[in-house]
């Protein structure tokens, strides 16, 4: 399963979901192939990750076989960062709380578990939140030394939070022959003046300066670039209140303690953390991310662990990190001095307002974005060979109805508040209808039109045009009118156009 497929994955896992807790109790033969073949799996990477789900008269028994498994198929070996075990069957929910503090690096004292079996899943949306939370492995986008100062760093790994969901790549493929093939792009460099192809050794690089073009070498600009060893370093401290939102360059990163790196960096880091939440403090660092790319400044913003109502956990203790502007990313708008509101009209739209408010805030999860779902769906139905449905449901459109229920009467006060002084503006259904032409100034300029494009037409050589290659120098209404004065029908578009009219010349 895992070998098929050529794309390079983190992790290999398989989820298991079953409801029958004793597997092939009368069949030995085939209960050893099945601890085997578990160990193998072990043995190369590839963790098996239970699911159980209760019968509805019994249930799920793991002394049965599973739990007394996991001592015969991989004895339990202490991990390195922790007191912990890891069992090879990772059994729910306890074990996925264990091996997340694994992975974290957390070496604080592990909190009790319950005695006895892992609760089952009894409910289809209980099995759905284990499978989320065990579906994406989290990986790190970097791993940095944190100097705090002379003498004292701790390692951090970087993640993303937030990220843009972009389509899937496409692939080009060669469709002639017996099968489809994926083609691979090839770059290669040609001389403008002498048209010779070049090798990577023949090039080099230069920047415009002062009206002359400054040469260098590969080796000059990567050195150029080098401004030294990835990393965070530490420089100082402000109050919160001092970041702003518009401060914001990119989205944000988050970092979370590296004790592989630097033993200890656990303790340091929780202690950073501890005191800036104290002081309410963030962090004023210069990051260099990777090697032969600038510093930047960044703001590390500390955030709480906060736990939700059923003990999950809804935000990690880190430190957010916030990409901060240079002197030279700062634009100056063109400010204007505008009319101010009078309390009239700030009520107003404080009414307005209010009426429109958000229940529960902004909640990312609750809007999908349109464009993926369409394109997901057309690949579906190309794929099914089904018709293409043009209603994809869009949750980003307004309901127009339901708020002009709610607002109608607030909207019209508004306006009338705030335009009382100023002639009236136009309505949204008027908005980008202009006053229509007559009919007869419409039907002279068309005709006008027409005969331009007719005495243009006539005085063309196309068949010169057709020799030169030049075709295409034409206009969409030339070429059509061209075409109809020799008895063929122009169709598509400006590219067809031409090909028509080159196939008619090649025909005669």
């Amino acid at each position: 399963m895992f070998s098929a497929s050529a794309q390079k994955v983190g992790s290999k896992r398989i989820f298991l979901f079953t409801n029958e807790d004793n597997p092939h109790a009368a069949n030995p033969r085939l209960r050893d192939a099945a601890t085997t073949r578990a160990r193998d799996l072990n043995e190369v990477g590839i963790r098996i990750e239970l699911f159980n789900i209760d019968r509805p008269d019994q249930r799920f028994d793991f002394d049965a076989f599973y739990k007394v498994q996991q001592s015969p198929i991989l004895p339990p070996q202490p991990h390195p960062r922790s007191r912990l075990t890891q069992p090879f069957f990772s059994l729910l929910p306890q074990d996925i709380i264990e091996r997340d503090e694994e992975e974290n690096g957390d070496e604080e004292e592990e909190s009790p578990t319950p005695s006895g079996p892992p609760e089952s899943s009894r409910k289809l949306t209980e099995l759905m939140v284990k499978v989320r939370r065990k579906e994406v492995r989290k990986r790190s986008l970097f791993r940095l030394p944190f100097q705090i100062s002379e003498g004292l760093t701790m390692g951090v790994k970087g993640y993303t939070l937030l990220r843009h969901q972009l389509r899937g790549i496409f692939r080009q493929v060669y469709m002639k022959g017996e099968r489809v093939r994926e083609v691979t792009a090839v770059t290669s460099w040609i001389c403008s003046d002498t048209t010779q192809y070049l090798l990577p050794t023949d090039l080099k690089f230069y920047y415009p300066y002062g009206g002359e073009k400054v040469v260098f070498t590969k080796e000059e600009l990567a050195e150029i670039k080098n401004f030294g060893d990835p990393g965070f370093t530490l420089i100082g401290f402000k109050p919160t209140s001092a970041l702003q939102i518009y401060h914001n360059l990119s989205h944000p990163l988050f970092i979370y303690p590296d004790e592989l790196a630097y033993s200890g960096s656990t303790r340091v880091f929780a202690a950073l953390l501890k005191k800036m939440l104290e002081l309410d403090r963030i962090a004023i660092c210069s990051m260099i991310r990777r090697i032969n790319t600038a510093p930047r400044m960044v703001a590390l913003l500390p955030q709480a662990e906060v736990f939700g109502d059923d003990g999950g956990q809804e935000k990690p203790a880190g430190f957010h990190v916030i990409t901060l502007p240079y002197a030279d990313d700062i634009r100056d708008l063109p400010t204007k001095k505008t009319p101010e509101a009078d309390e009239e009209q700030i009520e107003a739209a404080k009414n307005m307002i209010e009426k429109l408010n958000i229940r529960g805030g902004y909640r990312p999860e609750n809007y999908e974005n349109p464009a993926l779902q369409r394109h997901y769906a057309s690949l579906q139905v190309i794929a099914l060979e089904q018709d293409i449905d043009e209603n994809v449901p869009d949750k980003t459109l307004p309901k127009v109805e339901t708020i002009h229920k709610r607002v109608g009467k607030l909207v019209q006060v508004f306006k009338e508040k705030v335009w009382k002084n100023e002639p009236p503006r136009a309505s949204v259904s008027s908005v980008g209808a202009g006053k229509k032409r007559k009919a007869s100034d419409e039907g002279e300029s068309g005709k006008a039109k027409k005969g331009k494009a007719a005495a243009d037409t006539g005085s063309l050589d196309m068949k010169a045009l057709v020799a030169q290659g030049k075709v295409s120098k034409c206009t969409v209404p030339q070429l059509k009118e061209w075409l109809t004065t020799v008895g063929v029908k122009p169709q598509g578009l400006k590219a067809d156009l031409v090909a028509l009219v080159e196939t008619y010349f090649a025909e005669k």
